[in-house]
Order: C-alpha cells, then structure tokens, then sequence
C-alpha cells in the first residue's frame, strides 16, 4: 500500500548521490548546467552510510549556511529513518551525528521512513515520514539539534517526536513541512481512510510539536473530493 505514495519517487540504492551544477562557466570552460568539478570528485559525491544496506533518500535541503542534509530511510528488515548532512564541498559534515549520519528507529520493530525535511530559524532541523507499527501506520514529525541529536524538549512527551493522523484514518504519510517565523509548522500528508480512499491533509503545529488545536478541526484540515483519491505530494504556504 506505501508504493502508491513513492511512484514519483527518485530511487537511488546501495549509496546516496549528490550533484551540484554550475552556474555560470569557469575556467575549464565548463557550461552552464555541467558538473561542478570542484564539488566531491568530478562533481559528485557517493556516500554508503550504513553498510550492506541501501538506502532510500527522498528530500534534500541547503541550509542557510549552505551545508546540506538529505533525508530518507535504510532497505534493511528494520526500516529506520536516515538524515545526513554534508559539507559545501561535497565532504560528509563528521559534526552530525555519527560520521555525518543520524538513524531514527521511532519505535522498537516499527518500519520507518523520513519524506520531509526542513531547517528552523535557529538551525534545528525538522524531519518527517512515517513510522508503521504492528496496528496502525501513523505520520511522523521529530525534531533535531544542529549537531543531530534528538531535541527532547520537543513531540509528545519529551521524546522528540509526534505521532499523529486525522481522526478514524487509518494511514498517513507527510512528506511536506513548512515552518513559521516562530517555529510553529505546518505538515502536509497523504492519508489512507477507512473505506480505503487516499486523502490529503495539513496539519498545523506548535513550536513544541503538539497539534495546534485552533487550526481547522483539532489541528487538521482534511480534504476528500466526492470520495474520489487524492495525494499530496507539494505544499506551498503564501505570506500571509
């Protein structure tokens, strides 16, 4: 049932692949649009961050300070989300985590997946996917600190992180995150009802990670066309 929510997605197995192009042409007379040379080798870089197992990314990010984290998740009997931050130049950024990476297992046995990332005014970094445990498959939001780690003084409970859906729904993805000046956010996601129809919802957050009960119904706005199926796959929040 989740590989109707990745047909439109790049897959890139065995190692994460980054390219950046030039803008305009150097001294090599390289074109607009080539490889940049001076990034990784050749204007690539491959990276395997966990051994003998491929891994799946799905977003990428520059941050304000032109570092850039992609995120995505592990192919192994236990799915984990994985985010890693890279240097400018290409170079895995050794201050991230463990080796540039980090691995989150939201709950013990739950297969888990990271589709959406974003970085806050103060540099932490939202991510968020979908964690599926034995009975329900819940949305996902966990917050970092710049060095990678879990920020506990967010989520539910102090763990750092959110479960959550929209009423009797039986399934949800969020592959969207848009923050706000004031680090509240939004989350947009696909979900699966019930009756087996594919929703799409926003859902709105405090800064602290808990469902802005003032936005649509209990923190959530659903959409559902006459029953037909729909999936969010792009958000955009106006100024205003």
């Amino acid at each position: 049932m989740k590989k109707q929510f990745l047909q439109n997605t790049l897959k890139i197995t065995a190692g994460s692949i980054l390219l950046s192009t030039m803008i305009q042409n150097t001294a090599l007379a390289q074109l607009g649009g080539d490889l940049d040379t001076d990034f990784g080798i050749g204007g690539y870089v491959l990276t395997d961050h966990v051994a003998n197992t491929s891994e799946i990314i799905e977003n990428t990010i520059v941050l304000a300070n032109d570092k850039i984290v992609m995120v995505g998740y592990t192919m192994d009997s236990n799915q984990d989300i994985l985010v890693a931050r890279f240097n400018a130049d290409g170079t895995i950024d050794n201050t991230f985590g463990a080796n540039g990476k980090v691995l989150i297992d939201a709950s013990t046995g739950s297969n888990d997946e990271g589709f959406g990332v974003a970085e806050l005014s103060d540099g932490k970094l939202l991510v968020s996917g979908i964690t599926v445990g034995v009975s329900s498959w819940d949305a996902i939001v966990i917050r970092l600190n710049t060095d990678g780690s879990i920020d506990n003084s967010f989520g539910q409970g102090g763990t750092g992180k959110t479960l959550f859906n929209a009423g009797n729904n039986t399934i949800a993805l969020s592959n969207e995150l848009h923050p706000n000046a004031d680090n509240s956010f939004y989350a947009g996601a696909s979900v699966i009802n019930a009756n087996g129809d594919t929703d799409f919802a926003v859902f709105k957050f405090t800064q602290g990670g808990i469902l802005d009960a003032s936005f649509g119904s209990g923190g959530v706005f659903l959409y559902d066309n006459n029953g037909n199926n729909e999936q969010l796959n792009a958000m955009y929040v106006n100024a205003n």
